[in-house]
């Protein structure tokens, strides 16, 4: 499932050089410290202040999706679909192509015509993936969205990454890089709930983000040091504590133009320029 160019960077990194104490099943350190439980949606919210829970979870507004939070939504699905078809379905090598190719049409018929064409892209590099783990003679156990219990660390009863590969957390993202950094925190996440399931090291975490601009899939391997544990417990705990005291943390002096919340706070809405280019 994961290219050798990305094992062979995973191995130059030398994680048994990485002392670590933030490990998922150290309940000494990580035990959740309120009776709120956050999400890993909401500890990884572009909100500085994350005044969107508090508006999401403490006054129980809802806002109306925005079309680029509904594009994302789509495509992410686009992507997953033939992985569950291949991993979870265990589609017959002698016909793969031909099943993928049918189940592809599927979903275009399904999406909004202006969608279709980076559907396609999305879809024909997971379909890709997925063969490669089909014909590949030494499968590496792979997992899609799978639910693991996470509540030992602090978070929600159950987090879902996209894919986790052996013990890797992977998750999907399209765009630029600037879209990479804010998975480490999520990767993060995904790790210490699996470190308090398994009692084993996960050291480190892999996105898979596709390049529209130049049609590929770009592989980023994030080594999951402490710094990035501490920051994922410093953030649990603010966010938690908010929805615990019911106290708004204030409005984020740099919004994000692509913000949900936006309007809501500013009276300001969404930019019209955050979409994903066809």
């Amino acid at each position: 499932m994961l290219p050798s160019h990305v094992w062979r960077k995973i191995s130059s990194l030398k994680p048994g050089d990485l002392v670590v104490e933030y490990r998922g099943w150290r309940e000494e350190i990580v035990s959740p410290i309120s009776s709120y439980f956050p999400t890993v949606s909401e500890i990884t919210s572009p909100c500085a202040t994350h005044r969107d829970v508090y508006l999401h979870r403490v006054l129980a507004l809802k806002i109306t999706p925005s079309s680029a939070m509904i594009r994302g939504k789509v495509l992410h699905e686009v992507f997953l679909s033939p992985l569950r078809a291949v991993i979870e379905r265990g589609l017959a090598q002698k016909d793969l192509t031909e099943r993928l190719a049918t189940l592809k049409n599927r979903i275009l018929r399904e999406i909004p015509a202006d969608l279709r064409r980076v559907a396609s892209r999305v879809y024909d590099i997971a379909a890709s993936l997925a063969s490669s783990w089909a014909f590949n003679e030494r499968k590496i156990p792979v997992l899609v969205e799978p639910f693991i219990e996470a509540s030992s660390v602090g978070l929600s009863d159950f987090v879902r990454p996209d894919l986790v590969v052996g013990l890797i957390p992977v998750e999907f993202v399209l765009g630029d890089k600037t879209s990479v950094k804010r998975k480490s925190l999520a990767l993060t996440a995904y790790a210490m709930a699996i470190e308090s399931i398994v009692h084993s090291p996960v050291n480190f975490g892999v996105v898979a983000r596709v390049d529209l601009s130049n049609r590929v899939l770009r592989w980023h391997v994030t080594l999951l040091s402490d710094d990035l544990r501490e920051k994922l417990i410093e953030v649990r705990n603010v966010v938690a504590r908010i929805v615990a005291t019911e106290d708004d943390p204030g409005k984020s002096p740099n919004c994000p133009e692509s913000c949900p919340w936006r309007e809501v706070c500013y009276g300001i809405p969404i930019c019209s320029r955050a979409r994903i280019p066809g």
